[in-house]
């Protein structure tokens, strides 16, 4: 019985050792697949990494070839340009009056002008519309002993397979060295009165809101014009007038050399400058055309933002004027929204443009219709610079409420193309927000 109940022991012991070999014989048999699994997808993996560093190989050299070949045909172009540039045949009328201002022009203005001119180069002569060119050169003032500029305004013509020329008008500069008028064989020599006896002149104002404008009527002494000018733009617009005179019927205005500093107080300050001195220059009866310089020098720069004067404002009427056509940028279209800045130009993520992108639409009249989310603007666009234009009499509506957005300047960027939306705070000038359009 004892024997028995030892064998069945023994059975027991033996049956479980068999189960735990078993079970090491199992378990050892699935780590050996796992493991074989996992050397099998590493070397998969591998040959897959190894296919793709190939075909980027071919890939890059692929592109460093197609990069070779466009650099070759590009450079190609450009000596082919190049050569086309040189070979280029020029106007023979283009020499032909650029010679004959060369031959003709210092006997006439020294003719009229009763002092000897020297010419400045041709590249610095400006053809203009109606068969005009306007050429310049400087004269030796003997009294002071310093150089003078001048500028003058030929007319040109072909006639029997010759070049003819007039002389139109003329303007010497120079500040201490004007003389009085004198009595040329020219009637369109530079005078500084004016042909009327009493000249009413407005001077014009503009409020914190740009519809706010107003102007005061002054009435001028005809025979000290020139100085009266000074005096009342001066006192009116805070402006300082060197001196003012006529060539014909184009007034030129020439700005003290500090002015420009003077009118840099921000996008509306400088515009609101510009806008009343040019306006109440230009409401003086009797001109066809204004200049305005500063100390001497065309299309100057003022403020901070880099406007200018353009070079000859052109009047339709007493009280109103106009840039010449040929002098603005033609910015009318449909404008698409590309991206924000802050006003440390840092890039400005607006989250509902991204989902519905503003745009503008701008007319051939100047007026100007923008939509930004939920809000529509409506305005109309004054130039207030060759590439930049004043956004004037805004009417927002956002929800059905109207309200005067903020201050804004639209700038071309003629390297570029695009439409610069510079908003800036009505108060202080600042730059608040800096959008960026491009034409459809």
């Amino acid at each position: 019985m004892k024997e028995k109940k030892h064998m069945k022991i023994k059975h027991s012991i033996f049956g479980v050792l068999i189960f735990i070999i078993a079970a090491l014989i199992f378990f050892c048999a699935m780590y050996m697949l796992r493991v074989h699994r996992l050397r099998q997808w590493y070397t998969d993996a591998q040959e897959y990494i190894n296919e793709q560093q190939h075909t980027n190989d071919i890939i890059r050299a692929k592109l460093q070839q197609v990069s070779e070949t466009l650099k070759s045909e590009i450079a190609k172009m450009q000596e082919k340009l190049h050569y086309l540039q040189i070979e280029a045949p020029i106007d023979p009328t283009h020499d032909l009056i650029l010679q004959r201002i060369l031959d003709i022009a210092p006997e006439r203005l020294a003719y009229v002008f009763n002092e000897n001119i020297e010419l400045n180069p041709p590249e610095y002569f400006v053809f203009l519309p109606n068969n005009r060119i306007l050429i310049s050169g400087e004269w030796f003032c003997t009294h002071f002993e310093i150089h003078h500029t001048i500028e003058a305004i030929f007319g040109f013509w072909l006639w029997n397979d010759e070049i003819n020329l007039e002389l139109r008008s003329y303007a010497p500069f120079g500040w201490d060295g004007w003389r009085d008028p004198w009595h040329s064989p020219n009637s369109h020599s530079w005078v500084r009165h004016h042909t009327l006896e009493t000249v009413p002149v407005r001077f014009y104002g503009m409020g914190g809101d740009w519809d706010e404008i107003w102007y005061n009527v002054e009435d001028l002494n005809g025979e000290n014009f020139a100085e009266e000018l000074a005096h009342y733009a001066f006192q009116r617009l805070n402006r300082r007038i060197v001196d003012a005179w006529f060539v014909g019927t184009i007034l030129y205005v020439n700005l003290h050399h500090n002015e420009p500093m003077r009118m840099s107080s921000g996008t509306f300050g400088e515009f609101a400058m510009y806008s009343t001195l040019v306006s109440s220059m230009a409401s003086v009866p009797g001109i066809d055309a204004l200049v305005i310089m500063v100390d001497g020098q065309r299309e100057a720069t003022f403020g901070g933002h880099g406007a200018t004067f353009s070079d000859i404002y052109l009047i339709n009427a007493p009280g109103t004027w106009q840039l010449k056509a040929e002098e603005v940028i033609n910015i009318s279209g449909t404008w698409v929204y590309t991206e924000s800045f802050d006003n440390n130009n840092e890039p400005h993520i607006i989250y509902e443009f991204t989902i519905y992108p503003p745009y503008i639409e701008i007319s051939d009249d100047n007026t100007l219709f923008a939509r930004f989310w939920e809000t529509s603007i409506h305005a109309i666009l004054v130039s207030v610079g060759q590439d930049a234009f004043a956004i004037t009499e805004q009417v927002a509506t956002s929800e059905g409420e109207q309200w005067h957005p903020e201050n804004v300047i639209l700038l071309y960027d003629t390297e570029n193309g695009l439409l610069h939306w510079r908003i800036s705070s009505p108060s202080t000038g600042e730059k608040l927000m800096h959008h960026i359009f491009t034409r459809t």
